[in-house]
């Protein structure tokens, strides 16, 4: 499986300060929903981003990160929390305990797990009656003719890279987060949530996140110093600064058990 690894492993320290993290709300609703808790499994770590909201409640976590790059930031930033432990493998190499985990969550990570296998390989992780939590960001720049005018600069520069606008969602339950878990048919009480928060960042902050992604990554470096000259100019003449609603679409199943 082609995976995150080599794209970021250049940059961990730069994606770890420069990904937004989640809503402490989003753990707390997976944990209170899930109920009695003994251990808990995050797929695709990377640098800890979900586990950040997790940790604060002291359950014992294992992050199962494939990179060993982004794996030491991860170790790292949880040093003094022996509750948290790293395994640096794929997470179909990963070997569940006896009796599996209370919780199995992913974010911004699922789409790099291997399609098809996923949801098993979940299920087969979870304790009878474990909790699925899968979550992503969608990044809606507030200001239509900034936003216009950021597309305009992929388009000039990077044209195959012209942002998608967001799905328009007239429910979380039309995200594909939610559609493939419960499509699955390996979880019962699958269930959407979306936290959407206003965050406004500098131009140079938001140029920081748009060099974390892997599309972005992976331009030739002269183009994509012209891309992001352009995007930058762009938020310079609306002031240097701009709103993002940062949409988090989160999706939860319990294990079905036979």
């Amino acid at each position: 499986m082609s995976g995150p690894s080599s794209v970021f492993d250049g940059i961990a320290a730069e994606y770890d300060l420069a990904r937004p993290s989640y809503s402490p709300e989003l753990a707390e609703l997976v944990l209170t929903r899930t109920g009695t808790v003994s251990s808990l499994l995050e797929v695709g770590a990377g640098t800890g981003k979900a586990t950040e909201q997790f940790a604060p409640y002291g359950l014992p976590i294992t992050c199962v990160e494939r990179s060993p790059v982004m794996a030491r930031v991860l170790a790292a930033k949880f040093a003094g929390q022996p509750h948290v432990e790293v395994a640096v493998c794929a997470f179909e190499d990963w070997t569940p305990p006896p009796g599996g985990v209370s919780i199995v969550y992913s974010g911004q990570a699922w789409h790099w797990m291997p399609v098809g296998e996923r949801c098993w390989l979940a299920h087969k992780a979870l304790a009878p009656g474990g909790t699925l939590a899968v979550f992503e960001h969608e990044y809606t720049v507030v200001d239509a003719r900034l936003d216009d005018q950021l597309r305009a600069a992929y388009a000039a520069t990077a044209p195959h890279l012209v942002p998608q606008l967001p799905d328009q969602l007239d429910s979380p339950e039309d995200h594909w987060l939610f559609r493939e878990v419960d499509r699955s048919g390996m979880f019962t009480d699958v269930e959407a949530r979306i936290f959407s928060p206003v965050v406004r960042w500098s131009a140079a902050e938001y140029l920081s996140l748009l060099g974390t992604f892997a599309p972005n990554l992976l331009l030739p470096a002269d183009q994509r110093s012209a891309l992001f000259g352009r995007i930058g100019d762009a938020i310079g003449r609306v002031g240097g600064h701009l709103d993002i609603r940062l949409d988090t679409v989160l999706a939860m199943g319990r294990r079905r058990t036979p």
